[in-house]
């Protein structure tokens, strides 16, 4: 990475730990990953976070094994930001119902598409899809997944974890994952093994964990004008209040910073959103790992439900270390490849997802 780059992420940090203390933000302490030491980071120095308000204490999220390391305190008033509240460059241009067609893409008022800040794409390596997107993901702009069902959210995790990995290769600049609490109780705590097998190792990945859905707005609002940073994976487990209004502001933020802005939200809905595009995630059956059926690479499908450059689609992928591919046939996905000898059939296909708990309560479930 550039010292520029540095520059920009360590500017990023003192923002974002001012806005902290200064209670714009409801944080969850520990919250950040510093660039350089990844999340099982033993020798990693121990930072300290500003201290969280009495009404939100320190608590760390389920699924770590280690705690994430945290920026210090800004030593300065936070940088003011851009102004967000001028034209409508993205615009909407929206029925409401989350399945726009190119006729729809919302442009400005003088009909053109604002279009990625850099003229760069991250193209997924499928043909066809890359075909309909003008080439792959703008960057540049906002894009936006929501999983398709309750269960899908750990599947929707990996879709976005695994554009933000491709979006680090690309350009070679670390990503910034905002998580809102009870969305990592949905679909599991970041690990970081497994981010290294994904392409985001220790040093290319920064976590900041917050409670409420418009803190997850407000980081990624200013993460997405880091020139320093690839990409900004913002996930979110309750509905997004004002989702036009609020996606708006991301997509300005992402033009004038050129970063991969995406958007995970767990709780789908067809509210009208500023997103160049979006998808519905789901999950699918994977390829047997070994010929014992063991489980292989993670399989979904992605709907396109709004494409300002095309058609809508849906497509399913298999994901890879590298990226996406497309998913083996149905047929090679179902059964192992040899049946043992005398071996007992099971008497269901697939355990049931466990869906219930005391903490979809919240949601409204």
């Amino acid at each position: 990475m550039s010292p520029p780059s540095m520059a920009e992420i360590a500017g990023l940090r003192r923002r974002i730990a001012a806005i902290a203390a200064s209670g714009r933000i409801a944080a969850v302490g520990p919250g950040w990953a510093v660039a350089g030491a990844g999340p099982n980071d033993a020798s990693a120095p121990d930072r300290r976070a500003p201290e969280a308000s009495p009404a939100n204490p320190e608590r760390d999220t389920p699924g770590r094994d280690t705690p994430a390391r945290d920026a210090p305190a800004g030593d300065g008033p936070e940088r003011p930001g851009r102004n967000l509240e001028g034209p409508d460059q993205d615009g909407t241009g929206q029925d409401g119902t989350g399945q726009d067609g190119p006729d729809q893409d919302g442009a400005g008022q003088d009909g053109a598409d604002p279009g990625p800040a850099d003229g760069r794409r991250l193209a997924f390596g499928v043909a066809d899809l890359d075909r309909s997107l003008g080439g792959g993901l703008a960057f540049g702009t906002l894009h936006e997944a929501a999983a398709a069902a309750i269960g899908a959210e750990a599947t929707l995790a990996a879709f976005g974890l695994g554009l933000a990995a491709m979006a680090a290769r690309l350009r070679r600049r670390p990503v910034l994952v905002v998580q809102q609490d009870l969305a990592g109780f949905e679909a599991g705590g970041l690990y970081g093994p497994g981010l290294a097998e994904m392409g985001l190792p220790e040093g290319r990945i920064l976590l900041v964990r917050v409670r409420r859905t418009q803190d997850v707005l407000l980081v990624m609002e200013e993460a997405s004008r880091c020139v320093g940073l690839s990409a900004v994976l913002g996930e979110t487990a309750a509905p997004v209040p004002d989702l036009l209004t609020a996606t708006r502001r991301l997509a300005l933020a992402a033009r004038a910073g050129g970063t991969l802005s995406l958007l995970l939200r767990q709780a789908r809905d067809s509210a009208p959103c500023a997103a160049a595009t979006r998808w519905l995630i789901a999950p699918r059956p994977s390829r047997p790992q070994d010929a014992y059926g063991g489980l292989g690479p993670v399989c979904l499908s992605a709907a396109l439900t709004r494409n300002r450059l095309g058609p809508p689609g849906e497509w399913e992928l298999e994901l890879r270390a590298g990226g996406f591919a497309p998913a083996p046939p149905r047929e090679a996905r179902h059964e192992p490849r040899i049946v043992l000898p005398g071996a007992a059939p099971l008497s269901r296909p697939v355990a049931g997802a466990p869906v219930d708990g005391p903490h979809r309560t919240a949601l409204g479930a």
